[in-house]
């Protein structure tokens, strides 16, 4: 089995024996894999893959996703000798043709139609190392390692990252982490109704839980939410901590009763979700009965990022709320100047819910709450 290796190491022609693990350059010399970047192409190469039963370009591009964390991860270790994170030119174009190589491939892999679902949105991870690179302090390397880790978790073999993000958590130190990890997150449903502002679990869940984390959240997620949560669409497992992250953010109850016909609205072409991506309405569903489709939406594959049966066509009392339990208020249907404050909301029937990237403006997770009034009753005993 061949894969390409990092520039660092070797260049970009550079081959790979899968058994052995050495490396081979054009010129027949070779090199011990313990040299290549913190020893983790050991736990890239998977030796029960068959190149007969798994399309090569896919297997390409999953490792060259793989490859940038690497990078990345070289990034955190200079962290270690300086208090904020700098990188040299070489490390810089190490990044850049890591980015280019990729979305080359991914390019092509596009062109020939197969099934990409192996992959989960290379360019917001390509995004995600870059800002991270260029981050100014810990607040802001927080908020990417954020981004990162969701892309991350959509991949196969999600425990390699899971164990790589635990390196990560231990070298940064920061106190942001835990609570700043899901800012990004906004409530979108027109029924919800002012309430009492909904308690906030981010250090009950996180602080001083980094060295066993995938023990951590399998342990928490059942028993805490009372099997509350089911297992997330697509990829992600009941242990990943995508699922944790929106999980404890849910701790409250809806005044408005919904009935079994109540949705929000959103129009689904294609199996395609449109988004409107004017900064003033933000993550707005583009389209639905009562509201027409913007002239020039940006649409999104949303059935490349979740299980073909999920039904997403259906999803009903979808939201998205943020940390401290406050929505965003709807978007205005024409773009104005101005923004309405934020609306407090509470939670107290089922309810679907879905977490928005806003860099890449594609749908990472969607799950379902079944019983949110008994959720909040295990969180009061807390």
């Amino acid at each position: 089995m061949v894969i390409i290796c990092s520039p660092e190491e070797g260049s970009m022609g550079d081959k790979v024996d899968a058994v052995s693990g050495d490396i081979e350059n054009e010129t027949g010399e070779s090199k011990s894999k313990d040299q290549l970047p913190l020893n983790l192409y050991s736990s890239f190469i998977d030796e029960t893959v068959n190149l007969n039963q798994v399309d090569e370009m896919l297997l390409i591009s999953h490792l060259c996703i793989l490859l940038l964390v690497v990078a990345w991860l070289m990034l955190v270790k200079a962290e270690r000798e300086s208090p904020l994170l700098s990188i040299d030119k070489d490390q810089q174009q190490l990044l850049l043709d890591l980015n280019n190589f990729t979305l080359n491939i991914f390019a092509q892999l596009k062109k020939t139609n197969k099934n990409t679902n192996i992959l989960f949105s290379p360019l917001g991870l390509f995004q995600s190392v870059h800002l991270m690179a260029s981050a100014k302090n810990n607040e802001e390397k927080a908020s990417t390692l954020l981004k990162l880790g969701l892309a991350a978790s959509q991949i196969p073999r999600f425990e390699m990252f899971l164990s790589i993000e635990k390196q990560i958590m231990l070298s940064m130190k920061s106190p942001y982490f835990s609570v700043r990890m899901i800012k990004h997150l906004y409530v979108n449903n027109p029924h919800s109704q002012s309430m009492e502002k909904s308690p906030s679990l981010h250090g009950t869940i996180w602080n001083g839980q980094f060295n066993d984390l995938s023990a951590f959240v399998q342990s928490n997620l059942k028993k805490e939410s009372n099997g509350l949560i089911r297992r997330a669409s697509g990829d992600i497992d009941d242990s990943a901590d995508t699922v944790l992250i929106n999980w404890n953010h849910f701790i409250s109850k809806w005044q408005y009763k919904f009935t079994m016909d109540t949705q929000s609205g959103m129009m689904i072409l294609d199996g395609m979700l449109g988004f409107n991506l004017d900064p003033h309405l933000r993550c707005q569903i583009s389209g639905g009965q009562h509201q027409p489709r913007s002239e020039h939406p940006q649409r999104f594959g949303v059935f490349d990022l979740v299980e073909p049966d999920s039904n997403v066509a259906f999803l009903s009392d979808t939201i998205v709320i943020n940390p401290e339990g406050i929505r965003d208020p709807l978007p205005p249907r024409k773009t104005t100047y101005g923004k309405p404050d934020a609306i407090e909301v509470t939670l107290d029937i089922p309810f679907q819910f879905y977490i928005v990237d806003n860099i890449i403006g594609g749908i990472l997770f969607y799950g379902r709450m079944n019983n949110p009034a008994s959720f909040q009753s295990a969180h009061d005993e807390l």
